[in-house]
């Protein structure tokens, strides 16, 4: 089992993000408080599924099944092989 953070590109990552200011603004947070998560995430190297399963599959491992996606996180499950 595999958890990361995960988006295929910049647009989706974006589009995530403002859902998410939002979000933390109709909850009554400070914009400040709310996006402090989206700022570390950005500073951060992401991949998409398809590099992932490519590097499942460089470490031996069998195709990766996606099996939970919530925000800009997702899981997957794989075999060694």
């Amino acid at each position: 089992i595999h958890m990361d953070v995960s988006f295929e590109s910049s647009e989706e990552f974006q589009e995530v993000k403002r859902a998410f200011l939002l979000h933390g603004a109709l909850a009554g947070l400070k914009p400040e408080e709310v996006a402090v998560g989206p700022d570390v995430i950005e500073g951060m190297p992401i991949i998409g599924a398809e590099r992932t399963a490519a590097l499942f599959a460089e470490a031996g491992f069998s195709p990766p099944t996606p099996f939970f996606h919530a925000l800009w996180y997702r899981g997957w499950m794989a075999r060694a092989v």
